[in-house]
């Protein structure tokens, strides 16, 4: 049930640029959206392939009109790759799924109210840079001993990241998905380290400033995905033939030409390469 509500809750992240403006309520536009939202999250049958992935677009679609009608650009991410809507409407919303969360454990938002049950339990945890909670931040993986699924999301300023201290704390951890999204010039580079997370079925490095992928991606050996859109990258190493699980590559608003696109796809010849 917790995972279902967690679920609900991502779609809803574009709602977050004018929910947290002091005293301003939404406009009949963004209620219609978000009236919208709802209604294609309950009629849409999660489990088709192609349903789903055409309810992302149009979730997508709806939530870059409510940003569009809040006065926030969002043009740099497409829309229609087939996990990029609700990847960035997840990261969109770390306060909202914070307070969901700890709502579930039926717990005080304050750090020394959070139990050692909550820690053990959480698998799933959103962590938004620019809006940190205390006992929910970088800092505290450690205390997350069972986490599987991590957004991270950056700040307008792009401050750095330390990713060799944050992929020290995931390597012990059954990490399987880590989306890293709009840090934009903080994050230029991917240490050597990434290849520590054996057990990654799931990358996505939307919107950094990124231009070289390191060799020890081969190591990611159970990838299935992997997305650098949005990103000034020009070229993927020969190591990630060596990813033979792989079967989305999302490569969208990034320097890759179209023959660099061709030489990877002989690399990785059963894997979709997604261009938009």
């Amino acid at each position: 049930m917790r995972n279902l509500i967690l679920l609900f809750l991502i779609v809803f992240c574009g709602l977050a640029c004018y929910a947290q403006q002091e005293e301003e309520k939404p406009t009949p536009q963004q209620q219609r959206s978000a009236e919208e939202t709802e209604r294609l999250m309950k009629s849409t049958n999660w489990d088709d392939p192609e349903e789903a992935r055409q309810a992302r677009i149009k979730l997508g679609n709806l939530f870059q009109q409510i940003d569009k009608d809040a006065g926030i650009a969002t043009n740099e991410f497409p829309l229609d790759t087939t996990l990029q809507a609700p990847i960035v409407i997840g990261a969109e919303m770390a306060e909202q799924l914070t307070n969901e969360i700890l709502r579930d454990f039926e717990m005080d938002e304050d750090v020394n109210e959070i139990s050692d049950e909550f820690y053990e339990e959480t698998t799933f945890l959103a962590i938004d840079l620019a809006n940190p909670e205390p006992g929910l931040s970088l800092a505290d993986l450690n205390k997350f001993p069972n986490l599987q699924v991590l957004f991270i999301k950056g700040t307008k300023s792009g401050a750095e990241i330390d990713l060799d201290s944050l992929f020290f704390k995931l390597a012990d951890k059954p990490i399987t998905e880590l989306y890293l999204l709009r840090n934009y010039s903080g994050t230029r580079s991917v240490p050597e380290s990434i290849g520590n997370l054996t057990k990654l079925k799931k990358l996505a490095l939307y919107g950094n400033q990124i231009s070289t992928l390191p060799g020890s991606i081969q190591n990611l050996t159970g990838l299935e995905e992997l997305y650098v859109d949005l990103n000034p990258i020009e070229r993927l190493p020969d190591d990630i033939g060596r990813l033979k699980n792989l079967k989305l590559l999302g490569i969208a608003k990034t320097g890759i030409s179209e023959s660099e696109k061709s030489r990877i796809q002989k690399l990785v010849p059963d894997c979709n390469i997604l261009t938009k």
